[in-house]
């Protein structure tokens, strides 16, 4: 088992690593942010200059990348400066849904509770129908409301199409609603921007304003801030800004069958399928092969785009006036993410497991996993993504996986010859 968790989590790594070893000064006026040359992380440095051309050809003005909390880059092109406020767009979020996460902690804020709990009424759908909606369904983006109207927050435009939670479909005023839902949690006046500034203001050293139709409105390293923090599962240094890890986890994995790559806020990647919006079908493989399979994302209109990557401890942020007119710029990210992966070319020097596709189904499980690559003499292990071993057996055709807690798993299977085989599963 000599590195074996070491080439999990690089080749297949799907939860957040919490080791993070650095983090910038707070306030963030009180010392110069540590750098870390990309030479010295054995990267590619001589295709740097063609990511760049690339990034500034795209319209990129802010881009960093963070390795292990320290800048490894940090250019800005046209106008762009590091003072310079950004519209995030849907890039921010993630950041939503992180407070909401504080809430849930401070003020005991329920997401499985229907949103009208909260707000009233709140759509034109009728009482029966609004009533399925939760916040969990305004953050996955699963309200079952009409999007016609993507930014529209009053109850004449959220009209009633399905069922909440059996239809994935961008829509940005329900999801910043949920600044209305913590307001109400906290007390009026206490939303959003009152959380940020009286909280993630004094820990972290991030301020930026949240404006309904385009996010939040800040630096680009307010944003690296903000992938530092998930890429450490909500600690910042010694304190847990959210100290509830499962839920972090929950917002950053798949959140519903309509659209398997997308969490609470988040672009989920290395999953088997993905919708981008108006999809009428599900598109098959990952939404951006070109870059990390357990790569996170915040993803938002005109590029913006902040990329959370735990199996290499990498934040990447890019913020700018791409001419891309796609709501979610799916295309242009992969554009970035071929680059930017022959920029990031050190192999991983590791005894591989190797990953089998075929190794088990169903994939999402839930009561059970059959398993379909055995031999006579095999040895099996259910591990979750801390590496503890949650089931094991011998020659083993099924795991029995009723009691577990959804989430998502790592299997092993190792036949007589010690030939390891993995699989990445989700528990539904």
């Amino acid at each position: 088992m000599k590195n074996f968790l070491l080439a999990v989590f690089c080749l297949f790594a799907v939860a957040l690593t919490a080791q993070v070893s650095y983090y910038p000064p707070v306030p963030a006026s009180s010392g110069n942010w540590e750098t870390v040359e990309p030479s010295d992380l054995g990267w590619c440095t001589d295709k740097l200059d063609d990511l760049y051309i690339d990034l500034e050809t795209n319209g990129a003005e802010a881009f960093i990348i963070l390795k292990d909390g320290k800048i490894a880059v940090e250019r800005y092109f046209g106008t762009g400066a590091v003072n310079t406020n950004y519209f995030w767009n849907q890039a921010g979020h993630p950041l939503i849904a992180f407070i909401t996460g504080m809430s849930r902690e401070l003020r005991g804020l329920d997401i499985t509770k229907p949103t009208s709990n909260f707000l009233g009424t709140w759509t034109s759908a009728p009482s029966s129908k609004e009533n399925l909606i939760t916040v969990a369904n305004q953050l996955s983006m699963t309200t079952g409301l009409d999007n016609t109207n993507l930014n529209c927050r009053t109850p004449d435009c959220l009209t009633y199409v399905t069922d909440a939670g059996t239809r994935w479909a961008l829509h940005n005023g329900p999801y910043e609603l949920v600044d209305d839902v913590i307001e109400a949690a906290f007390g009026p006046g206490q939303g959003v921007n009152f959380q940020v500034g009286a909280r993630l203001l004094p820990d972290m050293g991030i301020v930026p304003q949240f404006f309904p139709g385009n996010g939040f409105f800040g630096k680009a390293r307010e944003a690296a801030r903000v992938g530092l923090v998930l890429l450490a599962e909500g600690k910042w240094g010694t304190k847990d800004i959210v100290a509830d890890k499962d839920y972090i986890k929950e917002m950053m994995s798949p959140s519903s069958n309509d659209n398997p790559s997308y969490g609470y806020g988040t672009w989920v990647n290395g999953q088997a399928n993905y919708r981008t919006p108006n999809d009428a079908n599900l598109q098959n493989g990952s939404f951006n092969p070109n870059a990390p399979a357990d790569m996170v994302s915040g993803i938002g209109f005109q590029g913006s785009f902040i990329d959370i990557i735990p199996s290499r401890k990498l934040v990447v942020v890019r913020f700018g006036s791409a001419a891309n007119v796609q709501q979610i710029p799916l295309d242009l990210h992969r554009d970035m993410w071929s680059k930017l992966s022959d920029v990031l070319c050190n192999p991983v020097n590791v005894d591989e497991p190797t990953i089998d596709e075929n190794l088990a189904f169903p994939n999402p499980f839930n009561k059970v996993i059959q398993i379909s690559n055995t031999t006579i003499e095999n040895s099996v292990k259910l591990m979750d993504l801390s590496g503890r071993v949650v089931l094991s057996d011998k020659n083993a055709t099924e795991l029995q996986t009723g009691h577990l807690p959804k989430g998502i798993y790592l299997l092993e299977v190792t036949d007589a010859d010690a030939n390891r085989l993995i699989k990445k599963m989700v528990k539904q």
